[in-house]
Order: C-alpha cells, then sequence, then structure tokens
C-alpha cells in the first residue's frame, strides 16, 4: 500500500498549553486506522492539525508526499482531506439534501448545478437518500451522524477524518456505523477514526493508535495494541497494583 500522510514529529498546542508532543505514525492508502486515548491525550487535536484547524509550531504533515503543515483548512479539503465531528453540526434549517450539496459544491469548488449528482450517490451510499428533503434539526441521532459522514464524503476525500460518529448510538446503531465504515473502506478511502466505542476500534480497524499525554504510546495491529499492559494501564485504567 501507497503511503498517504506522514505525521513527522508534530508538536502542537494552545498558547501556552501544549498538546502534541513529537508526534509521528504514517497512515497507508485504503487503511482504516483507529486512534484511541484517554480523554486529553490529543487525539482530536491530532485531527485539527491534520486538517489545517492548528498549525504545529513543529514538525510536519505530509500528504500525499505534499507538505502541507501550513496550509488552510479549505485547500486541505480540495486537496482531498475531509473531516467529519464528533458533535454534528449540520446547518439545521437546510435539507440533508442541501446540507450535503453544500458540502459538495464548497468542498470541491464546483458549482451547485455540478455537484447534484455526487449529491445524490452519496446519499444514497449513507442511508440518506429517502430523507434527502427532511430538515437535518429534524433527524435522530443516527441520521444526524450519518448526515455529518455525508458532509465530509461529499467533499472527495481520499483521506477522511472520523471523529467519534459512534458516540452516544445504541449497540444496534453502532453496527451500522462499523457497516458504513466498512463499505466506505472498499471504495479505496483512507480512514483515519477516533472513537471511545472499543468494539469499533477492534473490529473495524486495519491499525490501531494509542495515544498519551500527546505522544505515540503504542502503534500496531488491533489485537496487539489493546493486549498491550501500556494501552490498559493509561487507556483503560488498570493498574498492575490492584
Amino acid at each position: 500500500m501507497e503511503k498517504i500522510l506522514s505525521v513527522d514529529n508534530v508538536y502542537a498546542a494552545y498558547g501556552k498549553f501544549k498538546v502534541l508532543h513529537s508526534l509521528s505514525f504514517d497512515a497507508y492508502e485504503g487503511e482504516v486506522l483507529g486512534i484511541i486515548g484517554p480523554n486529553g491525550a490529543g487525539k482530536t487535536t491530532l485531527m485539527n492539525a491534520i486538517c489545517g484547524l492548528l498549525i504545529p509550531y513543529e514538525g510536519k504533515v505530509i500528504f500525499n508526499g505534499r507538505d502541507i503543515t501550513k496550509m488552510k483548512p479549505d485547500e486541505r479539503c480540495r486537496l482531498g482531506i475531509g473531516r467529519t465531528y464528533q458533535v454534528p453540526k449540520p446547518f439545521d434549517r437546510l435539507t440533508v439534501f442541501e446540507n450535503v450539496l453544500v458540502a459538495s459544491a464548497y468542498g470541491t469548488g464546483r458549482s451547485e448545478a455540478e455537484a447534484v449528482e455526487d449529491t445524490i450517490e452519496v446519499l444514497k451510499q449513507t442511508g440518506l437518500y429517502a430523507k434527502g428533503d427532511v430538515e437535518s434539526h429534524n433527524l435522530a441521532l443516527l441520521d444526524r451522524k450519518r448526515l455529518e459522514i455525508a458532509r465530509g464524503l461529499a467533499t472527495k476525500p481520499t483521506l477522511l477524518l472520523l471523529d467519534e460518529v459512534a458516540a452516544g448510538l445504541t449497540d444496534a446503531e453502532v453496527h451500522e456505523v462499523m457497516d458504513l465504515v466498512e463499505y466506505l473502506k472498499g471504495t479505496g478511502i483512507t480512514i483515519i477514526w477516533i472513537e471511545h466505542v472499543i468494539k469499533t476500534m477492534a473490529e473495524s480497524t486495519d491499525k490501531l493508535l494509542c495515544l498519551a499525554v500527546g505522544t505515540n504510546l503504542i502503534y500496531g495491529d488491533p489485537a496487539y495494541v489493546m493486549g498491550s499492559k501500556d494501552v490498559e494501564e493509561v487507556y483503560l485504567g488498570v493498574d498492575d497494583d490492584e
């Protein structure tokens, strides 16, 4: 597989509050890379550094061989980096179709007329086609999560960043999200997925990266990572002395 993303010795901070510390890893074309770690480990900060909402003060972010470290979010989006958010943020008074159309047009730099066909296809892919005329504020949580994924997908990414899209869902709904991610993987999209729902990380990822205090604690096969004592102690809160 070809390398699609390299995070190279990245340091990032919010003002004087340092969050990421010498963080390095690679992501490869067509894989699902899961990111786990306790609250405050730097997971969402990492997503922000990849998509351009936060510029590292040291280190590099390389996408498809190109240094994008200081590039603006809209420029990165049009290069092929899509993003979702933990709390869905649709335009509440727009319909599902209109929300996805906006993402399709502005995320790719096309006119709305040019983006209509792709919008319809994305709605079908994400199971939202029948609800295209529904205003987004009327959606249940699962469909709001689907819409968040659909808006990211509508920007035509080769790398899609998913931030806790299974959070707050029932077990049955989590399985639906897992099926959707599996389908997206089959289309060739590379996915980096933050999640606290351990089942999704254990069963739906090709590799796992565990962050602790802003750096790479352990990286590798999901079974290896989830079986690590370091992960138990740092992420799951297990103490060997207990």
